[in-house]
């Protein structure tokens, strides 16, 4: 019995190194790889506005195409938070089950083991109790062995879960990797069909901030952005929600706009809170990092978004990077670092105070979450943040910031 139960706490080791949180690589780059970056992206940019726009038959077949890919995106997004919830029921389950183990271990050792249950047979009144001791103390054994195969069974099932959410990520991460191409050649013109999506110019504006936070924390041309310059993007361990309390709404993938009424992409998560119109609720970091992108509303130009704010983390050493939009208002500045509990703006988007707000219905906060920075690909490597973020389900209400992963 004592040997199964070490292999148990030898299972257990394995469970927690092999715990999967999705992550993408930090790249190494320099500041000197933004500038070229920046520069390529507005070359490119030059170049396709002198090109001849899509037929609209290539429109249709284009919007085609990307309705299916942001479905297929989707589907593997919602059998990741499926994963991510079964392997925390599992977890709870062998939580459980380490408890009982743990008593009858400790009840082993104090009473000697196998020998107190046959001072127990042998205490028997007549031959009848005899016999009916016996069975007893034989599935009591039985119990003992079939729990700490069942222990072990679940750990098992536990990692080979965490695997398949791994082999998932690594097939949605290629995926979108082979897309990106044909997205880059469709996006120009058709804007229209995904929410939430910045226009050339205004994203040009954000990688350029980008720039200029690194310089103004003293990084260099050929220093990594990940360590240089001054407290760089401070390292965090989870995310955490951005509303004190609140609950979630329209969820990230396609969805029919509550506006123009067709179906679009939407890239990331809708949370609000309760009379969100007329009262100021904060809204904070989901982690420590550091601000490199901050849109004002200008309210003489109607425009989707509002106020928007880009912060880049690096989180058990992966880089992300959160996107906050429909702000009524921001503190922030760009360069500025930031914890959990730093407060990134108030939630707007009400249409009768903000009518220059473009496509929001009510005050709600747009969560985005992206793999990496916010240069290169960003828009390909965004993610559905309820795989990182501990949501209940949609319109259950949460009322504190607590992060499961």
């Amino acid at each position: 019995m004592v040997k199964k139960i070490s292999y148990v706490l030898l299972a257990i080791l394995m469970l927690a190194v092999n715990f999967y949180v999705p992550t993408y690589d930090a790249q190494a780059q320099t500041l000197g790889d933004l500038r070229r970056e920046l520069e390529d992206f507005e070359r490119r940019h030059r170049e396709s506005q002198q090109q001849q726009q899509l037929t609209q038959q290539e429109r249709n077949a284009a919007q085609a195409r990307m309705a299916t890919i942001n479905h297929s995106i989707t589907q593997i997004g919602e059998e990741m938070i499926s994963l991510n919830n079964q392997i925390e029921e599992l977890n709870e389950g062998i939580e459980q089950m380490e408890l009982e183990i743990r008593d009858i271990l400790a009840f082993t050792q104090v009473s000697g083991g196998e020998s107190i249950l046959l001072q127990y047979a042998f205490g028997a009144a007549d031959f009848t109790d005899f016999i009916y001791r016996i069975a007893v103390a034989e599935q009591l054994t039985t119990h003992n062995d079939n729990l700490v195969r069942e222990y072990q069974r679940k750990i098992e099932e536990s990692i080979k879960k965490q695997e398949e959410l791994r082999e998932r990520r690594v097939r949605l991460d290629r995926e979108q990797a082979n897309l990106q191409v044909e997205l880059n050649r469709i996006r120009g013109v058709l804007n229209q069909i995904n929410e939430n999506v910045l226009s050339i110019e205004d994203e040009i504006r954000v990688r350029r901030s980008r720039i200029r936070a690194f310089e103004q924390r003293g990084c260099t041309d050929n220093q990594s952005i990940l360590t240089c310059g001054r407290a760089v993007l401070p390292p965090d361990t989870s995310f955490w929600r951005p509303l004190a309390a609140g609950w979630w709404s329209s969820d990230f993938g396609m969805r029919r706009h509550p506006i123009g009424g067709d179906w679009r992409m939407h890239n990331g998560l809708d949370v609000s809170n309760t009379n969100a119109n007329n009262i100021d609720y904060p809204v904070f970091s989901v982690a420590n990092g550091m601000v490199v992108g901050i849109i004002r509303h200008n309210p003489n130009i109607r425009q989707c978004g509002g106020t928007r704010v880009w912060i880049e983390h690096l989180v058990n050493g992966q880089l992300y990077t959160s996107a906050y939009w429909h702000l009524r208002s921001t503190p922030l500045t760009v360069g500025q670092i930031v914890t959990k509990n730093t407060v990134v703006g108030i939630m707007g988007g009400n249409p009768h105070t903000e009518p220059w707000d473009t496509c929001s219905t009510g005050a709600h906060l747009h969560l985005e979450l992206s793999r990496g920075n916010f240069g290169g690909n960003y828009h390909s490597r965004l993610f559905n943040p309820r795989t990182v973020i501990n949501f209940p389900g949609r319109l259950v209400r949460f009322n504190d910031r607590t992060s499961r992963y």
